[in-house]
């Protein structure tokens, strides 16, 4: 019962990882990086005591199916942004908040940024000037965008490259009037 607990709760950190990331940024990527090596020493020493100990068959198949699980979980999560498709749902109410609020008396934080009539609030800060933001655009001037982003025109996308100071990367609407964007 421990050993299935001990494997729950990384399968949940796993899961839950992004928002260690999101709060801290690439130390939180480097302690979330720590944390997963150490998970898997410990399952490898785990497998190991099962094996000396003998006829612990069944704790050695639970802790390898255990570590490749969580192995192919983080993978996943890396791949398709299913930790980061949670956080922005959750966290999008705090964001129109924020936004909101610098509309309503013009003081900037320091996740809000300012380019012409577009509002940003910085999502991942990032590392060596790739960073991504939330964009507000209360006209929906950037669905043009994300058409020629969708449709590979790299041509006409390249006129909203240099949107809020430049390398505009990517585009995705996430709801009216805001985009994810990456920038590099």
């Amino acid at each position: 019962m421990a050993l299935i607990l001990f494997n729950l709760i990384f399968f949940v950190y796993t899961l839950c990882s992004f928002f260690l990331i999101f709060e801290l940024g690439f130390s939180g990527f480097l302690l979330n990086l720590i944390v997963l090596i150490v998970y898997a020493i410990t399952s490898l020493i785990l497998i190991l005591l099962f094996a000396i100990k003998g006829k612990q068959k069944r704790k050695i198949y639970i802790q390898i199916i255990s570590l490749i699980l969580i192995i192919f979980c983080s993978q996943l999560n890396m791949k398709m942004n299913i930790p980061e498709k949670i956080t922005l749902a959750i966290k999008m109410p705090i964001i129109k908040k924020e936004i909101s609020k610098y509309e309503a008396s013009g003081k900037i934080n320091n996740r809000i940024r300012l380019e012409g009539e577009f509002i940003a609030y910085v999502w991942d800060p990032g590392f060596l000037d790739i960073w991504d933001a939330i964009v507000y655009s209360p006209d929906n001037q950037l669905d043009e965008a994300v058409v020629l982003y969708k449709s590979g025109k790299s041509e006409e996308f390249c006129t909203y490259r240099y949107l809020l100071g430049g390398g505009l990367d990517s585009i995705q609407k996430i709801d009216d009037s805001f985009y994810l964007c990456h920038f590099d």
